[in-house]
């Protein structure tokens, strides 16, 4: 008899062996180079967030203008620096309106709060149908407007949309103030019943 017949050939086990071998090298290497791959994508989003949020923190802050400000306590012209930003970590504050009855002579207030130091307000006032029916100019902080809608309204129900523009004065070499409206606007939407 054969006894040859049902042994295993030796050299399928060396190639069973250098496939298993081949495919855990090759595992190996597509892991670590989609690791490497993951690596320089975070580096390059993280220096590119880092440049492209210092870059758009400067163009907030200058709006275009040559990067110096006045200095609200000397009122001097200073140099827009990283450290030295004027509208870093500042808030700026709205004075909101109420639905309200009110008089044909009634004036409504549209202030800039006395907190926003050196940041001025504006407001432009809407209709119901978008027409411009109000504006301001710029109005320094701790000082109002007086807006009387029954001068220009009969009585009746209406609804106004009142728009908060903030903005900042950025001087440029020789001191010349260049306002520049701040990007967050609020609407204050407001029914007035006019008496």
């Amino acid at each position: 008899m054969n006894e040859n017949k049902y042994m295993v050939n030796p050299k399928i086990f060396k190639d069973l062996d250098d496939t298993k071998s081949n495919t855990i090298k090759n595992v190996a290497i597509i892991v670590l180079s989609v690791l490497c791959f993951l690596s320089i994508v975070v580096f390059t989003f993280i220096f590119l967030v880092n440049g492209r949020s210092k870059a758009l923190a400067k163009a907030s802050i200058n709006g275009g203008t040559s990067g110096k400000y006045i200095d609200p306590n000397t009122g001097t012209v200073k140099d827009i620096t990283d450290n030295d930003s004027p509208l870093v970590n500042r808030y700026v504050y709205y004075a909101g309106l109420e639905d309200s009855v009110i008089k044909k002579d009634t004036a409504v207030y549209l202030e800039n709060l006395k907190k926003n130091e050196d940041i001025f307000m504006a407001y432009e006032v809407y209709d119901d149908k978008g027409n411009l029916v109000f504006e301001t100019n710029l109005i320094p902080s701790g000082e109002f407007v007086r807006w009387v809608p029954g001068e220009n309204f009969e009585s009746g129900e209406y609804e106004f949309s009142i728009k908060h523009i903030p903005y900042y004065g950025f001087a440029d070499e020789k001191g010349n103030v260049d306002y520049v409206a701040l990007a967050y606007q609020p609407v204050n939407v407001v029914k007035l019943i006019i008496k």
